[in-house]
């Protein structure tokens, strides 16, 4: 009981760290020139107008979104706090997915390290607070790789249940973001390495749920293909865009890059969860598969999206990183010396990790 209980703390503050960085003045700064291109596509009087001009002949991203705006501003306004509010909520749900994913698949260690990294760093925090696919598009994978998982690898009780849960979520990765789309893909086709005589027709069905869900979007999608890059608004990305993009997502600190990816190929040493550990290539796969089709076909990247800093509205994003380092360790603290070397013991190396890069852009 006291295992759990401490792992429950652990998880708590890293949630709560999630939290405070998210929430943090998310409402005090104003629209980006992608939140209002979706807001301006909001005025219409019909669901079928504003799946015409609204989306389909306008937008290049599944319809669910705008969608979702389109009944939230009705009911909420269109204050930046009313509107931002359920992107900031899936940010922070995405973190908690995360830990358990992680801790399913490769242990608590793993799950502790995963989830803060994604807890504190810039990139994930500014795309939290933007009400466009983006925040969606991470929770909806997330959960689907997590209904994925139980359907797969948990017990048979409620399989079909599970089965639907996992159709469902994948449904609605492909409706949010066709990056999201094409990586609930991979899950799936990964998933026949791994069917048992039990669990085949669950997750055909799953398919099946999947498909059924977004059959209707097929002719919009069709359409949306057919309309071809943004290039009239957005450069063509420069040569070495994936490198400037990888290091973005690592606040811009090569330090932080090196020191979170010499640990992760360290931690899976302890994975209580290895069958899986081959599909750590999934998502490294569909980040290169999708950089070559963008860099190289009609599409032009979307640089904007990834660099889209507005200096004196995100600065508070790198300011308050720091904080979620001392204030998960201070969480720690009191369980650590009633308990002594403990679980939270598993995490220690993640932290003086997380010390050592005093000298980045994370403090």
């Amino acid at each position: 009981m006291k295992k759990l209980s401490e792992e429950k703390i652990i998880f708590a503050s890293i949630i709560l760290i999630a939290s405070i960085l998210r929430f943090w003045n998310y409402w005090n700064w104003s629209f980006t020139h992608d939140e209002l291109g979706a807001f301006v596509r909001l005025n219409y009087d019909s669901f079928s107008e504003l799946i015409a001009k609204g989306v389909r002949d306008t937008d290049t991203h599944p319809a669910f979104v705008q969608l979702f705006l389109f009944v939230w501003t009705k009911v909420f306004g269109l204050s930046e706090a009313a509107i931002r509010l359920p992107f900031v909520v899936a940010g922070i749900v995405s973190v908690a997915l995360a830990f358990l994913i992680a801790k399913k698949w490769f242990g608590f260690a793993t799950a502790c390290f995963s989830s803060l990294t994604l807890a504190i760093l810039d990139f994930p925090i500014l795309y939290s607070q933007l009400a466009r696919p983006y925040s969606f598009g991470l929770f909806f994978s997330l959960l689907a790789t997590w209904c994925w998982t139980n359907l797969l690898f948990g017990s048979g009780k409620r399989i079909f249940l599970k089965a639907t849960l996992y159709g469902t979520a994948t449904a609605l990765c492909m409706l949010t973001h066709y990056f999201a789309f094409f990586f609930a893909m991979i899950v799936a086709a990964t998933g026949f390495l791994f069917l048992r005589k039990e669990t085949w027709k669950p997750y055909l069905l799953s398919g099946g749920i999947a498909i059924l869900i977004f059959l209707p979007h097929i002719p919009i999608s069709l359409h949306q293909f057919g309309m071809g890059g943004v290039g009239e608004w957005l450069a063509k990305p420069e040569s070495d865009y994936l490198w400037k993009f990888i290091l973005y997502g690592f606040n811009d600190s090569l330090n932080m890059a090196w020191s979170i990816s010499r640990y992760a190929a360290t931690v899976r040493k302890g994975s209580s969860f290895s069958s899986l550990s081959f599909l750590m290539v999934s998502p490294k796969l569909s980040i290169l598969i999708k950089s070559v089709l963008t860099y190289f076909g009609k599409n032009t990247v979307s640089v904007r999206n990834f660099y889209a800093k507005l200096s004196e509205s995100f600065q508070h994003c790198r300011k308050t990183s720091g904080w979620g380092i001392w204030l998960f360790c201070f969480c720690l603290i009191p369980v650590k010396i009633k308990r002594g070397k403990s679980k939270c013991a598993k995490c220690g190396e993640a932290l003086k990790l997380f010390f050592k890069m005093c000298g980045g852009k994370i403090f």
